[in-house]
Protein backbone atom coordinates (compact mmCIF):
# COMPACT_ATOMS: atom_id res chain seq x y z
CA UNK A 1 0.00 0.00 0.00
CA UNK A 2 1.47 3.37 -0.59
CA UNK A 3 2.62 5.06 1.76
CA UNK A 4 0.43 7.81 2.08
CA UNK A 5 -2.29 6.13 2.12
CA UNK A 6 -4.30 4.87 5.45
CA UNK A 7 -6.02 1.50 5.82
CA UNK A 8 -8.70 3.41 7.21
CA UNK A 9 -9.06 5.64 3.94
CA UNK A 10 -8.97 2.40 2.00
CA UNK A 11 -11.33 0.83 3.56
CA UNK A 12 -13.36 4.19 3.60
CA UNK A 13 -12.94 4.16 -0.52
CA UNK A 14 -14.10 0.39 -1.18
CA UNK A 15 -17.45 0.98 0.48
CA UNK A 16 -17.80 4.53 -1.71
CA UNK A 17 -16.49 2.53 -4.60
CA UNK A 18 -18.81 -0.37 -4.10
CA UNK A 19 -15.76 -3.01 -4.20
CA UNK A 20 -16.55 -5.06 -1.38
CA UNK A 21 -17.80 -7.99 -3.97
CA UNK A 22 -14.34 -7.15 -5.76
CA UNK A 23 -12.10 -7.99 -2.61
CA UNK A 24 -14.24 -10.99 -1.42
CA UNK A 25 -14.27 -12.48 -5.00
CA UNK A 26 -10.72 -11.40 -6.13
CA UNK A 27 -8.77 -10.54 -2.77
CA UNK A 28 -6.15 -8.41 -3.55
CA UNK A 29 -3.44 -11.19 -1.84
CA UNK A 30 -4.44 -13.54 -3.93
CA UNK A 31 -4.17 -10.98 -7.65
CA UNK A 32 -1.01 -12.29 -9.85
CA UNK A 33 0.13 -10.33 -11.97
CA UNK A 34 1.74 -10.61 -15.96
CA UNK A 35 5.34 -11.84 -14.56
CA UNK A 36 4.71 -15.38 -14.52
CA UNK A 37 5.76 -17.34 -17.67
CA UNK A 38 3.99 -20.51 -17.43
CA UNK A 39 0.56 -21.49 -19.51
CA UNK A 40 -1.37 -22.15 -16.49
CA UNK A 41 -0.01 -19.01 -14.05
CA UNK A 42 -1.06 -16.67 -17.49
CA UNK A 43 -4.37 -17.78 -17.83
CA UNK A 44 -5.29 -17.68 -14.36
CA UNK A 45 -3.34 -13.72 -14.15
CA UNK A 46 -5.78 -13.08 -17.45
CA UNK A 47 -8.87 -14.21 -15.86
CA UNK A 48 -8.00 -12.55 -12.72
CA UNK A 49 -7.85 -8.92 -14.99
CA UNK A 50 -10.86 -9.70 -16.56
CA UNK A 51 -12.80 -10.18 -13.21
CA UNK A 52 -11.00 -6.78 -12.39
CA UNK A 53 -12.36 -5.55 -15.64
CA UNK A 54 -16.22 -4.13 -14.86
CA UNK A 55 -15.21 -2.80 -11.61
CA UNK A 56 -12.41 -0.46 -12.70
CA UNK A 57 -14.87 0.79 -15.64
CA UNK A 58 -17.63 1.24 -12.99
CA UNK A 59 -15.50 3.14 -10.44
CA UNK A 60 -15.92 6.83 -10.94
CA UNK A 61 -13.16 9.81 -11.41
CA UNK A 62 -13.40 11.93 -8.47
CA UNK A 63 -11.57 15.38 -9.43
CA UNK A 64 -9.74 17.20 -7.26
CA UNK A 65 -9.28 13.89 -4.83
CA UNK A 66 -6.04 14.26 -2.63
CA UNK A 67 -5.35 11.92 0.40
CA UNK A 68 -4.69 14.97 2.83
CA UNK A 69 -8.64 15.74 2.31
CA UNK A 70 -9.27 12.16 3.14
CA UNK A 71 -10.21 11.42 -0.67
CA UNK A 72 -8.53 8.59 -2.79
CA UNK A 73 -9.12 9.14 -6.37
CA UNK A 74 -9.64 5.82 -8.89
CA UNK A 75 -6.03 5.33 -9.32
CA UNK A 76 -4.81 5.49 -6.19
CA UNK A 77 -7.63 2.53 -4.78
CA UNK A 78 -6.49 0.62 -7.63
CA UNK A 79 -2.99 1.35 -7.48
CA UNK A 80 -3.42 0.45 -3.44
CA UNK A 81 -5.16 -3.08 -3.63
CA UNK A 82 -3.90 -4.69 -6.48
CA UNK A 83 -0.76 -2.91 -7.46
CA UNK A 84 -1.98 -1.36 -11.25
CA UNK A 85 -0.61 1.56 -12.09
CA UNK A 86 -2.43 3.74 -14.77
CA UNK A 87 -0.85 1.56 -18.07
CA UNK A 88 -2.05 -1.56 -16.74
CA UNK A 89 -5.59 -0.52 -15.34
CA UNK A 90 -5.97 1.13 -19.13
CA UNK A 91 -5.48 -2.08 -20.26
CA UNK A 92 -7.92 -4.71 -18.02
CA UNK A 93 -10.24 -2.01 -18.79
CA UNK A 94 -9.99 -2.71 -22.69
CA UNK A 95 -10.17 -6.34 -22.21
CA UNK A 96 -13.25 -7.67 -23.78
CA UNK A 97 -14.36 -11.19 -23.31
CA UNK A 98 -14.29 -12.68 -26.10
CA UNK A 99 -10.56 -11.98 -26.83
CA UNK A 100 -9.93 -12.93 -23.53
CA UNK A 101 -11.04 -16.53 -24.41
CA UNK A 102 -9.49 -16.75 -27.62
CA UNK A 103 -6.50 -15.69 -26.04
CA UNK A 104 -7.08 -18.60 -23.42
CA UNK A 105 -7.66 -20.81 -26.16
CA UNK A 106 -4.58 -19.69 -27.79
CA UNK A 107 -2.30 -20.25 -24.93
CA UNK A 108 -3.96 -24.17 -24.40
CA UNK A 109 -3.30 -24.98 -28.28
CA UNK A 110 -0.51 -23.57 -28.38
CA UNK A 111 1.10 -24.18 -25.03
CA UNK A 112 2.74 -20.70 -24.72
CA UNK A 113 2.07 -18.41 -22.18
CA UNK A 114 -0.04 -15.08 -22.28
CA UNK A 115 -0.42 -11.57 -21.66
CA UNK A 116 -3.18 -8.75 -21.89
CA UNK A 117 -1.25 -7.71 -24.84
CA UNK A 118 -2.32 -10.80 -26.89
CA UNK A 119 -6.34 -10.57 -26.34
CA UNK A 120 -5.59 -7.53 -28.58
CA UNK A 121 -3.45 -8.90 -30.54
CA UNK A 122 -5.95 -11.68 -31.96
CA UNK A 123 -8.13 -9.32 -31.95
CA UNK A 124 -6.36 -6.60 -34.38
CA UNK A 125 -5.07 -10.02 -36.41
CA UNK A 126 -8.80 -10.89 -36.74
CA UNK A 127 -10.09 -7.61 -37.88
CA UNK A 128 -6.99 -7.09 -40.36
CA UNK A 129 -8.03 -10.52 -41.92
CA UNK A 130 -11.49 -9.60 -42.17
CA UNK A 131 -10.55 -6.42 -43.76
CA UNK A 132 -8.39 -8.44 -46.38
CA UNK A 133 -11.41 -10.65 -46.69
CA UNK A 134 -13.63 -7.54 -47.82
CA UNK A 135 -10.98 -6.09 -49.82
CA UNK A 136 -10.95 -9.35 -51.54
CA UNK A 137 -14.47 -9.39 -52.23
CA UNK A 138 -14.98 -6.19 -53.77
CA UNK A 139 -12.09 -6.70 -55.76
CA UNK A 140 -13.55 -9.77 -57.12
CA UNK A 141 -17.19 -7.75 -57.65
CA UNK A 142 -15.38 -5.02 -59.68
CA UNK A 143 -13.44 -7.45 -62.18
CA UNK A 144 -17.37 -9.89 -62.55
CA UNK A 145 -18.84 -5.98 -62.81
CA UNK A 146 -16.54 -5.12 -65.77
CA UNK A 147 -16.79 -8.94 -67.45
CA UNK A 148 -20.55 -8.47 -67.33
CA UNK A 149 -20.19 -4.95 -68.97
CA UNK A 150 -17.44 -6.23 -71.77
CA UNK A 151 -20.19 -9.14 -72.35
CA UNK A 152 -23.05 -6.78 -73.15
CA UNK A 153 -21.02 -4.42 -75.02
CA UNK A 154 -22.39 -2.68 -78.39
CA UNK A 155 -20.30 -1.93 -81.15
CA UNK A 156 -20.42 1.46 -82.75
CA UNK A 157 -21.91 2.58 -85.76
CA UNK A 158 -19.73 4.27 -87.86
CA UNK A 159 -21.86 6.00 -89.95
CA UNK A 160 -23.45 8.13 -86.82
CA UNK A 161 -21.61 10.69 -85.24
CA UNK A 162 -20.66 10.84 -81.49
CA UNK A 163 -20.28 14.23 -79.33
CA UNK A 164 -17.40 12.51 -77.20
CA UNK A 165 -14.85 9.83 -76.59
CA UNK A 166 -12.84 8.31 -74.04
CA UNK A 167 -9.10 7.09 -75.43
CA UNK A 168 -7.20 4.89 -73.49
CA UNK A 169 -3.72 4.90 -74.66
CA UNK A 170 -2.22 2.97 -71.38
CA UNK A 171 -4.07 -0.62 -72.31
CA UNK A 172 -1.68 -3.01 -73.22
CA UNK A 173 -1.37 -4.37 -77.60
CA UNK A 174 -1.93 -0.93 -79.14
CA UNK A 175 -1.15 -0.14 -82.59
CA UNK A 176 2.44 0.51 -83.15
CA UNK A 177 0.95 3.25 -85.58
CA UNK A 178 -2.46 4.99 -85.04
CA UNK A 179 -2.11 7.20 -87.88
CA UNK A 180 -4.63 5.17 -89.30
CA UNK A 181 -7.37 5.65 -87.04
CA UNK A 182 -10.35 7.52 -87.83
CA UNK A 183 -12.87 8.21 -85.18
CA UNK A 184 -16.44 9.17 -86.38
CA UNK A 185 -16.68 12.08 -84.08
CA UNK A 186 -19.88 15.01 -84.30
CA UNK A 187 -18.36 17.77 -86.05
CA UNK A 188 -17.89 19.57 -82.10
CA UNK A 189 -16.92 16.76 -80.22
CA UNK A 190 -15.18 16.28 -76.82
CA UNK A 191 -12.42 13.69 -76.05
CA UNK A 192 -10.54 12.44 -73.22
CA UNK A 193 -7.02 10.56 -74.04
CA UNK A 194 -5.54 8.60 -70.70
CA UNK A 195 -1.68 7.70 -71.33
CA UNK A 196 1.30 7.58 -69.34
CA UNK A 197 3.19 10.34 -68.85
CA UNK A 198 6.01 8.85 -70.97
CA UNK A 199 4.12 8.33 -74.15
CA UNK A 200 2.46 11.91 -74.02
CA UNK A 201 4.30 12.63 -77.18
CA UNK A 202 2.70 9.69 -79.22
CA UNK A 203 -0.94 11.03 -77.54
CA UNK A 204 -0.12 14.95 -78.95
CA UNK A 205 0.54 13.44 -82.02
CA UNK A 206 -2.55 11.12 -82.22
CA UNK A 207 -4.55 14.86 -81.03
CA UNK A 208 -3.18 15.95 -84.89
CA UNK A 209 -4.19 13.13 -86.84
CA UNK A 210 -7.96 12.93 -85.45
CA UNK A 211 -7.97 16.67 -86.36
CA UNK A 212 -8.56 17.76 -82.63
CA UNK A 213 -7.02 20.11 -80.50
CA UNK A 214 -5.42 20.21 -77.69
CA UNK A 215 -6.91 22.60 -74.83
CA UNK A 216 -6.05 21.32 -71.20
CA UNK A 217 -4.91 17.82 -68.96
CA UNK A 218 -5.99 16.64 -65.97
CA UNK A 219 -4.55 14.06 -63.83
CA UNK A 220 -5.81 10.76 -62.70
CA UNK A 221 -4.00 9.42 -58.87
CA UNK A 222 -4.30 5.59 -59.15
CA UNK A 223 -2.33 5.21 -55.88
CA UNK A 224 -0.13 2.25 -57.58
CA UNK A 225 2.97 2.19 -59.31
CA UNK A 226 3.18 0.22 -62.82
CA UNK A 227 6.67 -0.02 -64.64
CA UNK A 228 6.24 2.87 -67.44
CA UNK A 229 10.11 3.98 -68.03
CA UNK A 230 13.69 4.33 -66.44
CA UNK A 231 12.98 7.69 -64.68
CA UNK A 232 10.17 7.66 -62.55
CA UNK A 233 8.53 5.52 -60.27
CA UNK A 234 4.84 6.26 -61.79
CA UNK A 235 1.91 5.96 -59.98
CA UNK A 236 -0.44 8.65 -62.29
CA UNK A 237 -2.64 8.89 -65.34
CA UNK A 238 -1.98 12.02 -67.40
CA UNK A 239 -5.93 12.43 -69.04
CA UNK A 240 -5.34 15.57 -72.14
CA UNK A 241 -8.61 17.25 -73.04
CA UNK A 242 -8.88 17.55 -76.39
CA UNK A 243 -11.93 19.57 -78.65
CA UNK A 244 -13.31 18.89 -82.14
CA UNK A 245 -14.47 22.33 -83.70
CA UNK A 246 -16.50 23.96 -80.48
CA UNK A 247 -18.89 21.95 -78.18
CA UNK A 248 -20.45 24.00 -75.67
CA UNK A 249 -18.11 24.72 -72.12
CA UNK A 250 -18.82 23.09 -69.13
CA UNK A 251 -20.69 25.20 -66.35
CA UNK A 252 -18.24 25.36 -63.23
CA UNK A 253 -20.27 22.36 -61.28
CA UNK A 254 -18.99 20.22 -63.81
CA UNK A 255 -15.75 21.12 -64.47
CA UNK A 256 -12.77 18.40 -64.12
CA UNK A 257 -10.38 18.07 -60.97
CA UNK A 258 -7.01 18.93 -61.94
CA UNK A 259 -6.02 15.63 -59.64
CA UNK A 260 -8.57 12.66 -58.94
CA UNK A 261 -7.69 10.24 -56.88
CA UNK A 262 -9.13 6.75 -56.67
CA UNK A 263 -7.21 3.85 -55.81
CA UNK A 264 -6.45 0.99 -58.32
CA UNK A 265 -4.91 -2.23 -58.02
CA UNK A 266 -2.41 -3.59 -61.05
CA UNK A 267 -5.03 -6.47 -62.34
CA UNK A 268 -7.63 -3.15 -62.40
CA UNK A 269 -6.29 -0.45 -64.41
CA UNK A 270 -8.87 0.89 -66.10
CA UNK A 271 -9.89 4.51 -66.35
CA UNK A 272 -12.37 5.34 -63.71
CA UNK A 273 -16.11 5.80 -64.30
CA UNK A 274 -15.12 9.38 -62.80
CA UNK A 275 -14.32 10.37 -66.45
CA UNK A 276 -17.21 8.63 -68.26
CA UNK A 277 -19.85 10.38 -65.80
CA UNK A 278 -17.60 13.91 -66.34
CA UNK A 279 -18.03 13.18 -70.01
CA UNK A 280 -21.99 12.17 -69.65
CA UNK A 281 -22.44 15.49 -67.51
CA UNK A 282 -20.52 18.08 -69.79
CA UNK A 283 -22.62 16.41 -73.05
CA UNK A 284 -25.80 15.81 -71.32
CA UNK A 285 -28.31 13.50 -73.77
CA UNK A 286 -25.62 12.40 -76.27
CA UNK A 287 -23.92 9.30 -77.45
CA UNK A 288 -20.07 8.66 -76.67
CA UNK A 289 -16.91 6.06 -77.70
CA UNK A 290 -14.76 4.14 -75.82
CA UNK A 291 -11.39 3.63 -77.81
CA UNK A 292 -8.98 0.91 -76.43
CA UNK A 293 -11.15 1.26 -72.94
CA UNK A 294 -11.87 -2.92 -73.16
CA UNK A 295 -15.17 -2.26 -71.14
CA UNK A 296 -18.88 -0.35 -71.13
CA UNK A 297 -19.27 2.24 -69.13
CA UNK A 298 -22.93 2.17 -69.92
CA UNK A 299 -25.57 2.09 -72.75
CA UNK A 300 -24.82 5.48 -73.97
CA UNK A 301 -21.35 4.39 -74.98
CA UNK A 302 -20.36 2.04 -78.02
CA UNK A 303 -17.37 0.02 -78.50
CA UNK A 304 -15.20 1.30 -81.31
CA UNK A 305 -13.55 -1.65 -83.00
CA UNK A 306 -9.95 -1.54 -83.92
CA UNK A 307 -9.00 -4.32 -85.85
CA UNK A 308 -4.79 -4.27 -86.11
Amino acid sequence: MPNNITQQQLDAAIETYGLQDLVKILPPANYKDHTKKTVESSIEALRNDFILTPYLKAIPTKKGARTDKGKLSKRMVVEALYGLNRYHTDQIEALEEEWVEAAIKYAQDNGCPITRRTTFRLKREAEEAQKAEERQKAKEAKKEAIAAKMTKVVIADESLPYAGAIIDLTQSNLPADLSSINLPLAENALVFIAVYPKDEQRAYSFIDTLGLTYIDGVVWDRDVQVPTGAWTKNQHTNVLIAIKGNPKEPDNDFQLASVYLEHKTPELLSLPDYYFSMMEEMNPGEQYLEVFSCRQFSDKWHIFEINF
